[in-house]
């Protein structure tokens, strides 16, 4: 849901509250004001018309205030220029509320030992010990997932499994914004890259690299201080054929596995979908 739109939805609103107010001072004024003092049964039939005359205009905002809702108006986040944006994960300030590799995953002891001895002290209490580095030039030694794994040490499928809960088929239950947040951790994309996911989002037609007309694209709003900067966060899904009839803006589950792909010259998250089923909304639709 857009800025734009938010801001239009609280305005009419507004407006509807503030015609009610108006309409229904006029009425009382119409009905406790008549301007002289006599016996108003010689025109009690135009007055009830009049009554019944701004009752009817009173409705229309109200009803208009009523139906143009988040939910109602909601269609329009579809044409919001971020929808089809690729997230920048790594230069993002969300990326660390969004990881899903949340701490640092310790050594087994015998490794952790291990490292403790080649560093020449014991390792202190509490402390976490992590893979030695590698050497500059040896196989392997990719400086990005290298840096990564200094601040987090390495990343596992066991620490997946740990941090990420599975549903009783095994997939590993993850939001969309958690999914588009994978991209640029190498170690956490390895990991992840295959193994079957499931995730409850909101669905649009896929307007970007669909060629063959065999993608939709899936979001969740992110909502950071309050709904006006509410602004999608969104991944592709590719069915292979033509996707399953679905609602535009319609909550579903889909389950299927993660590839990383690079379109646009930006490396992007792709959903391959496997199932997809139409869903209630979260009882918490935003992130």
């Amino acid at each position: 849901m857009g800025t734009t739109m938010i801001r239009t939805t609280m305005r009419a609103k507004r407006a509807a509250a503030a015609g009610t107010i108006m309409v229904t001072r006029t009425i009382m004024v119409t009905h406790a004001d008549c301007g002289h003092d006599h016996d108003h049964h010689h025109h009690d039939g135009g007055s009830w018309l009049n009554r019944i005359t701004l009752l009817a205009i009173m409705i229309v905002p109200i009803t208009v205030g009523a139906s143009y809702t988040p939910d109602a108006d909601s269609a329009a986040a579809g044409t919001h220029t971020g929808l089809y944006n690729p997230v920048d994960a790594e230069a993002s300030p969300l990326r660390e509320q969004f990881s899903i590799r949340k701490e640092k995953p310790a050594l087994p002891p015998a490794l952790a030992a291990a490292e403790a001895a080649r560093q020449g002290a014991d390792t202190p209490a509490g402390a976490i010990a992590q893979a030695p580095p590698l050497e500059e030039g040896q196989p392997g030694a990719d400086p990005q997932a290298q840096a990564q794994t200094n601040v987090y040490g390495a990343f596992t499928l066991e620490d997946l499994k740990q941090q990420v809960e599975q549903s009783p088929e095994g997939n590993f239950m993850l939001s969309v914004p958690e999914i588009a947040f994978t991209v640029g951790d190498t170690e956490v994309e390895n990991v992840l890259g295959g193994q079957p996911v499931e995730t409850v989002a909101q669905i649009m037609p896929e307007k970007l690299n669909n060629p063959n007309g065999t993608r939709a694209r899936i979001f969740r709003l992110f909502v950071q201080c309050c709904m006006a900067d509410a602004r999608p966060l969104s991944v592709p899904v590719e069915f292979g054929k033509e996707p399953p009839a679905f609602r535009e803006m319609g909550w579903v589950k889909i389950v299927g596995s993660i590839e990383y792909v690079v379109e646009g010259g930006k490396r992007v998250p792709l959903l391959n979908a496997k199932a997809m089923e139409e869903t209630e909304a979260p009882k918490n639709p935003y992130g």
